[in-house]
C-alpha cells in the first residue's frame, strides 16, 4: 500500500486509499441496491460466475 505509486511521499497512499474506497462505495452500494431488485440480473449473474468458476449450472 505504501511506496508503489508515491516514491516521494510514501505515506500520501494510505489516504489516498481510504478516500477512494470510500468514495467507490458511496458510488457502488446504490447501483447494487438497483440490481437487488431485479432476480433476473441476479440468476445471470450467478450464472456467470459459476460458469466463469467451471461449474456446473444449477438452473
Amino acid at each position: 500500500m505504501l511506496g508503489h505509486n508515491y516514491p516521494v511521499l510514501r505515506w500520501v497512499g494510505v489516504p489516498h486509499f481510504t478516500i477512494f474506497c470510500v468514495i467507490l462505495t458511496a458510488i457502488m452500494l446504490p447501483l447494487v441496491d438497483q440490481t437487488a431488485a431485479s432476480s433476473r440480473q441476479l440468476r445471470s449473474t450467478e450464472l456467470q460466475r459459476k460458469r466463469s468458476a467451471g461449474w456446473e449450472p444449477s438452473v
